[in-house]
């Protein structure tokens, strides 16, 4: 059971391969020397349990790291998640493709977020690529403002349709 080899290596590197060899072939013998066979074949049998379950740990890192890859291309692109749908209508109105901006602004607005209400708002209020509809415009600046958004008051406001003071600030709500 002797690893001593003769190799090709010279000078300092050859002593040393050839001193972890013979460090290897006599820790080798004196495990032989100190223990049965069985024993023996036991350590080799945890030694590469433990490889394995290393080896199981890194697959599992591995899907793991997939999943939320896959996750994240899914929620990226599902047409019920509303920052999809704002970015859909923020894309569309930068091409100034206004009907499909605001085909996706109502399905974000439609579940409540104040971004897009806002954007209604302001698409109704200035007729960007629809008529000027004051009464869509404060419908759509309201429900953002009863929700708080600062910048739908401020809107509602300037169209003289509150004077009162904007919802108050809460930090941390």
């Amino acid at each position: 059971m002797s690893r001593l080899l003769i190799t090709p290596l010279t000078g300092r590197a050859a002593d040393f391969r050839n001193f972890v060899d013979f460090s290897h072939a006599v820790l080798d013998n004196a495990l032989l020397n100190t223990m049965s066979e069985w024993d023996w074949v036991s350590q080799q049998i945890k030694r590469q349990t433990l490889v394995m379950m290393a080896i199981g740990a890194a697959v599992m890192v591995v899907v793991f790291i997939l999943a939320l890859r896959f996750w994240a291309e899914y929620t990226a692109n599902d047409p019920e998640n509303v920052r999809t749908q704002l970015t859909k209508a923020n894309t569309y109105y930068g091409q100034g493709d206004y009907q499909n901006a605001i085909l996706w602004l109502n399905k974000a607005a439609a579940q409540g977020n104040t971004e897009a209400q806002d954007a209604l708002g302001y698409i109704y209020a200035n007729g960007k690529g629809v008529p000027v509809d004051s009464v869509k415009a404060v419908y759509w600046y309201k429900q953002a403002a009863d929700q708080g958004d600062y910048k739908a008051h401020e809107a509602l406001k300037k169209l003289n349709v509150i004077t009162a003071k904007p919802p108050s600030f809460v930090p941390g709500e």
